[in-house]
């Protein structure tokens, strides 16, 4: 069994100016400009899904609450 922890990640903005455009975040691979709608902001979406915490098997709670109830 393990424990999942909260981590918290951090994700860098890729900026640079070509040719006169803009272009940030992983569409900078690909060479497309900063949408000007959105503006030079970090992209939304841009996350780390590190997973939810398991909860133990009900089997093992009743173990557990047995042995805590015994004198």
């Amino acid at each position: 069994m393990y424990r999942a922890s909260l981590r918290t990640v951090e994700v860098r903005r890729v900026i640079f100016e070509e040719d006169g455009h803009r272009y940030n975040g992983p569409m900078a691979a690909r060479g497309q400009p900063i949408d000007p709608q959105v503006g030079d902001q970090p992209l939304l979406g841009a996350h780390v899904d590190v997973g939810q915490p398991d909860a133990p098997p009900a089997q093992s709670l009743r173990r557990s609450e047995r042995r805590a109830r015994q004198p």
